[in-house]
């Protein structure tokens, strides 16, 4: 059994009735719900998300600095590191 956690809100959303702040609401909820049953695809995208921020920064780097610089072989490394950030929005469009 995991230990008890808090669903945080911003007081804007928290002292709103808006149909936004529900939605809002909801959506975090369900985040609880997810890790509450452990669910599998909020696990990995969980996993990814250190992959994809050092890939979202670096890929692109990389792969401009093989077009422009004498080292192509950069652009190869570079491709496949942004290329994490489509997996990542698929993982998370998918499942969320």
């Amino acid at each position: 059994m995991t230990a008890k956690q808090n669903l945080a809100l911003s007081s804007g959303v928290a002292r709103s009735n808006s149909v936004a702040a529900m939605g809002v609401v909801a959506h975090e909820v369900g985040h609880a719900v997810q890790d509450a049953q452990d669910y599998g695809p909020m696990k990995l995208r969980s996993g990814l998300v250190p992959i994809v921020q050092i890939g979202s920064w670096l890929g692109p780097i990389l792969f401009l600095g093989g077009m422009f610089l004498p080292f192509p072989n950069l652009s190869l490394i570079g491709l496949p590191l942004f290329s994490g950030t489509l997996i990542f929005s698929l993982v998370t469009l998918q499942w969320s």
